[in-house]
């Protein structure tokens, strides 16, 4: 599915989406409508769930209220959904004709990880409660003032819940129970791999995708959106050497034309270019990571025979001679 802003997205990934919102949209009407509240979006990180929705909301004029995982973290009990509850309760009173929608971007940041490791935080138990209590009523929202008091507040037409997550495993089995929430998965390979890209660098054809897709096998979508990033830098920072780095006398207008153009318009070639610098980067990286274990190592041999730490950080073999330090005399 191709949007008039060009982006294009999966057509099981908009079927999943537009289904899911107009389902939505007629239980508002009608609640002996079954369904479920909540869509689960999953995929890698830096696949552009996020950018997937706001392009296809953006697209059906549907309102996007957003809320990330971390705006969910707290270290009082029950004070984690406040600003979940908040968000709903203004979604809900939008006057938009279509269905509004609340987006929680990384669902697992927001205290609801099967293995919670926040420090200074309560236990997810209150967050997952709470959201399955919204899956079974949406239409019901029981919420705590500040003074302990609950009540009951009716949303008379409640907004489509979207959660995204890198990992559908981190939530708890209950929440993501067949009837709670439906599941979506953005992993774009193949044929939807090479339109997306293709929507991403408007001078190259699907065929030209499809190259750049076999030039970089093993890459994911992440790997070729990083790609825009490392164009624009380059190009930011042939600006401001163009300048001589004197900041104050850089027509700024004209540069960010220029990374655009930079960004946006890249070719093939430059493309590829790009791609094998970024992927030798990556590869130096990882090399780097897999050195770090050597200290390691060589901490592993202390105590072993034949090795000995005197306390400077390094090995010496048990039969070496080390010099004795020298001890001044002390007057008395």
């Amino acid at each position: 599915m191709k949007l008039n802003s060009g982006r294009y997205i999966p057509p099981t990934v908009a079927y999943d989406l537009l289904a899911h919102l107009s389902l939505f949209r007629s239980i508002a009407e009608n609640p002996n409508i079954k369904g479920p509240a909540i869509l689960i979006m999953q995929g890698p990180a830096g696949s552009g769930k996020t950018s997937t929705i706001r392009h296809l909301c953006n697209h059906i004029c549907a309102p996007l209220y957003e809320l990330h995982g971390k705006d969910m973290v707290s270290q009082w009990e029950g004070q984690g959904t406040k600003a979940l509850e908040r968000k709903i309760i203004e979604a809900a009173n939008d006057p938009s004709p279509f269905q509004p929608v609340v987006l929680l971007d990384d669902a697992e940041m927001g205290g609801l990880r099967v293995d919670e490791r926040f420090t200074g935080t309560v236990n997810n138990n209150a967050s997952s409660g709470w959201l399955m209590q919204f899956a079974n009523n949406p239409r019901e929202l029981l919420v705590e003032s500040d003074t302990g008091t609950r009540r009951t507040i009716r949303l008379k037409r409640p907004p489509a819940l979207i959660m995204i997550v890198n990992n559908i495993s981190a939530l708890h089995s209950p929440l993501v129970r067949e009837g709670r929430a439906a599941l979506c998965t953005l992993d774009p390979r193949g044929a939807d791999l090479q339109r997306v890209i293709a929507g991403m660098f408007p001078k190259l054809s699907v065929r030209q995708a499809g190259q750049l897709v076999n030039k970089f096998p093993d890459k994911s979508v992440a790997f070729f959106a990083e790609l825009v990033n490392d164009l624009a830098k380059q190009a930011a920072m042939n600006c401001a050497r163009d300048a001589s780095f004197d900041f104050l006398s850089v027509d700024w207008k004209h540069a960010a034309a220029s990374i655009v153009d930079a960004s946006n318009g890249a070719t093939y070639p430059q493309l590829v270019a790009a791609g094998e610098k970024l992927a030798a980067q990556s590869r130096n990286t990882n090399f780097v990571n897999q050195a770090k274990p050597v200290q390691e190592d060589a901490n592993s041999l202390i105590g072993q025979e034949g090795f000995h730490n005197y306390g400077n950080g390094a090995l010496h073999p048990a039969n070496e001679e080390l010099p004795q330090p020298h001890i001044p005399p002390v007057k008395i």
